[in-house]
């Protein structure tokens, strides 16, 4: 939820030319990809829910500009900035995956095997709400929280967090803004960048690195392992 993706700059192809934006996220799903991009509010365009959209993305990664088509399926206001989710089709996945990984801050999806616990502190009635944890990365998380808890959160821009990295390690506080949130099944997804005011923040953003870094080396030995068997399978 996280951090923009590294050097990925949008453009929206309007009647009056391109207007330059800031991709914020790449979201795959079976058959499209969702792509949210921000745009300076002194800049940014107005556009209907549903209308079809023309985009240019550039990028150190790609040979060239690829234009994609899609639809407009969300818009967030917020602080100066208005940002939109569009979905892309098939041909514009299959382009745009080769950018997933290419994010400054890598992400991570802790299994619930992992332990690691995320709360919402200062809720009403509860010290600490626990919510689930969605990914990580070394600047930001996102996390699914639970429909009830929107009277309280609707109007924040900040949140202040617990997270506990395992269960033999205690639990630290972090500040973090608000980026993004919107409905998921029947919870809400909240998409969160920590906040370098947060007391300690240099300490406690080199524990959850050295925590994202751990887990990227287990998925690493896992898809290895499983290559490694497929090879022994197919060689048998």
């Amino acid at each position: 939820m996280g951090s923009a993706e590294e050097g990925l700059e949008v453009c929206l192809q309007t009647a009056d030319g391109l207007v330059p934006g800031r991709c914020l996220e790449l979201e795959p799903d079976e058959d499209e990809i969702g792509v949210l991009v921000q745009f300076h509010a002194g800049h940014a365009p107005l556009l209907q829910l549903g209308e079809k959209i023309h985009l240019v993305f550039t990028d150190g990664g790609l040979p060239s500009p690829l234009e994609a088509q899609g639809r407009t399926v969300r818009r967030i206001d917020d602080q100066g900035n208005r940002s939109y989710w569009f979905r892309l089709g098939k041909a514009s996945k299959r382009s745009l995956m080769r950018l997933k990984n290419k994010r400054r801050a890598i992400r991570v999806h802790p299994q619930t095997s992992e332990a690691m616990r995320v709360g919402i502190l200062d809720i009403e009635g509860c010290p600490t709400a626990d919510v689930v944890l969605h990914d990580i990365s070394a600047t930001g998380l996102s996390m699914l929280v639970d429909r009830s808890l929107e009277d309280q959160l609707f109007t924040r821009s900040q949140l202040r967090l617990s997270i506990q990295l395992s269960g033999s390690e205690p639990a630290f506080e972090m500040i973090a803004t608000i980026r993004h949130r919107r409905l998921l099944g029947a919870a809400l997804l909240y998409g969160l960048e920590f906040d370098p005011s947060t007391p300690f923040f240099q300490g406690s953003q080199h524990r959850i690195s050295r925590y994202v870094t751990s887990l990227q080396a287990q998925e690493l030995r896992q898809l290895r392992g499983r290559e490694e068997r497929g090879r022994v399978r197919d060689a048998g």
